[in-house]
């Protein structure tokens, strides 16, 4: 059975707590494009974290990741945030390509409960992640920094 609403943003949560993310839930009515928020604690660096869930039947398209960039454009520490947007059925053609042209650092991950089974990083994320490594396995994706496993 699949989660819906806040279910999928706790597994979320969790899910991202696996690769040294510090997240809390804190969607809902008025969230303002954030489901989740906190910290990603790396080797030489520690980024802000703002985030969405979304847990549709069909891939995300392009719309929905131009409003996330509107909610990083408000962000009060541009310079040290990441934005990481999270779906459960993936992400259209359309969306990889908004992706490509955003100057944002944007991470966008497909996941269900236990893995990440996609992931994608905008330019700026590239950019200010030079030392992120992503591995891919049978079934999900494994993450490394600076040669360092990040799971947990």
């Amino acid at each position: 059975m699949a989660l819906v609403g806040k279910a999928f943003e706790l597994s979320t949560a969790a899910l991202l707590s696996k690769f040294r993310f510090s997240v809390r839930v804190c969607g809902g009515a008025n969230d303002r494009g954030v489901d989740f928020r906190g910290v990603w604690s790396l080797n030489d660096q520690e980024l802000d974290i703002l985030g969405q869930c979304k847990n549709e039947q069909k891939p995300i398209g392009p719309r929905a990741l131009r409003e996330f960039e509107g909610v990083l454009a408000s962000a009060k520490d541009s310079a040290r945030t990441l934005g990481v947007f999270v779906s459960a059925s993936g992400f259209t053609t359309a969306a990889y390509q908004q992706l490509t042209r955003s100057r944002f650092p944007i991470l966008l991950l497909s996941a269900n409960t236990d893995h990440i089974v996609g992931l994608r990083l905008s330019s700026a994320a590239q950019t200010k992640l030079p030392l992120l490594q992503v591995g891919r396995g049978v079934d999900s994706i494994a993450l490394y920094y600076n040669g360092v496993p990040l799971q947990s």
